[in-house]
């Protein structure tokens, strides 16, 4: 405050020695520009620049208003817009919980773009199709995901997941196919799983054994998620026997079953399931 007080006074001071100079002798000043003269005493060319310094000052503030208006109507057109996609997801939302698997996964699709988890709005987008049976729109859903997460073995394994369990192995084992040849996802947990049920779904039992001694090897998995792959493919053999028998007409013999059974692995041999179907194929042997 008694600073400013000091500025205060000493610019009366100057001011009044200024004033009473100009009075005395207000001096001349002469402009000239593209054949334009201006003449004026000093007082009114000093006040004259002062006068459009602050002008040009009030010009910038008012440009700079302007541009700054432009960006709050930017912001305000964003938040408008996440506004209508919350509206548009928490919408999908409820229809997903209602079960009402196709307005979810349009209301979702529309909301994603402008969504500020679109990821995770995709994904769930991605599963409402699936519900639905739209596997085209749940395939366009997880390219948008992955599109934005990038190509993330987990996004990958889950599409391929979802492709085995709605029947469509020879898809999913393409994508995993690809994954192997890129080398994306060669550690990833559940890969070696899913490539081994992709194989039991299409009843390739060779490659399910290959799949089942990788899993092992790897253990990145606990045996019992496998276990009833396991059962599926040491079946494979016995089934084989009767399969043969029914084409041939001709009974299997003790040989075949033993060399069947013998490539049962031991910690399954005393699994029910596999004990009563070498029962049953012995019978046919009696026969």
């Amino acid at each position: 405050m008694r600073r400013a007080l000091m500025f205060f006074c000493a610019a009366l001071l100057v001011g009044g020695a200024i004033g009473s100079m100009a009075m005395l002798d207000p001096g001349y000043a002469r402009i000239e520009f593209f054949g334009w003269i201006v003449e004026s005493n000093l007082i009114v060319a000093c006040s004259a620049l002062i006068l459009v310094y602050f002008l040009l000052r009030m010009l910038l503030r008012f440009i700079s208003a302007l541009v700054g208006s432009g960006a709050s109507l930017s912001r305000l057109r964003m938040r408008y817009k996440h506004g209508q996609a919350l509206a548009r997801a928490r919408s999908g939302i409820l229809e997903f919980a209602a079960g009402n698997w196709q307005h979810a996964a349009d209301a979702l699709a529309k909301a994603a773009p402008h969504s500020a988890e679109p990821v995770t709005i995709w994904l769930n987008a991605a599963a409402a199709a699936r519900n639905a049976g739209n596997t085209e729109s749940m395939r366009t859903a997880i390219a948008e995901a992955r599109s934005l997460a990038g190509d993330i073995p987990e996004l990958i394994l889950m599409e391929a997941r979802w492709h085995i369990e709605d029947g469509n192995a020879p898809h999913a084992l393409r994508i995993l196919r690809q994954l192997e040849d890129t080398g994306h996802a060669r550690n990833a947990a559940g890969k070696q799983l899913l490539l081994a049920k992709a194989f039991h779904a299409l009843e390739d039992w060779e490659s399910l054994k290959g799949a089942i001694k990788r899993l092992k090897k790897s253990k990145e998995v606990a045996p019992q998620s496998y276990r009833a792959l396991e059962i599926a493919q040491a079946r494979s053999s016995l089934d084989a026997i009767e399969a043969q028998a029914s084409s041939t007409g001709v009974a299997p013999v003790k040989k075949d079953i033993d060399a069947a059974w013998h490539h049962v692995p031991k910690h399954l041999r005393n699994e029910p399931l596999l004990v009563r179907r070498k029962m049953e194929i012995e019978r046919l042997q009696s026969k």
